[in-house]
């Protein structure tokens, strides 16, 4: 069997106490964004009167949780959608929610106008600047215009030919314009 980082997130979840629930990266791993590395820490979210001490590779996030953070997919606990997508923003550095929140909205997974109208809601709370980033970074449906970010590997010129083919017929066919700024996500400062 190989070890991924799901598996570490099921296994965290059988020895956590109940209340507990994959947030953030780990909860967006279950909804089929697999961008967590296998070692990544497993990311739990629990309210405050419970106490996670010496859980080797699990990162406990404590935080009100009420029913409607709640869900229950394939046996595991976790936050639904949009719980996950504000955990993953109000957790992560600035500007490193996109890569995990554009591919839980276009997988369906996430609506981001539940998510735009927790923000509406949420003013003054925690973080909430992060998680309004966030969203405006994902797209401009209102000029047609969308994000698309690209690793190193899109560098190479056999790769980038692919793209710009890819690119040019997806966003003809959405009607959306586009721009290309190669390597700006490399930057890690940026």
């Amino acid at each position: 069997m190989r070890i991924d980082h799901g598996i570490r997130c099921e296994a965290a979840l059988m020895i956590l106490p109940a209340g507990a629930a994959l947030t953030a990266h780990s909860a967006a791993w279950m909804f089929g964004v697999r961008l967590a590395d296998t070692h990544d820490p497993v990311t739990v979210g629990c309210p405050p009167n419970i106490h996670i001490k010496g859980v080797r590779g699990v990162t406990t996030h404590r935080t009100l949780v009420v029913a409607s953070d709640l869900t229950v997919r394939r046996g595991v606990h976790l936050t639904p959608p949009v719980r996950c997508a504000w955990d993953i923003a109000t957790l992560s550095e600035p500007g490193s929610a996109v890569p995990y929140l554009d591919p839980l909205a276009h997988a369906g997974v996430l609506d981001l106008t539940h998510l735009e109208e927790r923000v509406a809601l949420s003013q003054g709370m925690w973080r909430v600047t992060r998680v309004r980033e966030a969203v405006r970074h994902l797209a401009w449906p209102d000029m047609r215009v969308a994000v698309e970010y690209d690793g190193i590997h899109h560098a190479d010129p056999m790769q980038m030919r692919r793209d710009r083919r890819r690119l040019k017929l997806w966003y003809r066919l959405a009607g959306l314009s586009s721009t290309q700024r190669p390597g700006i996500f490399d930057n890690p400062t940026y």
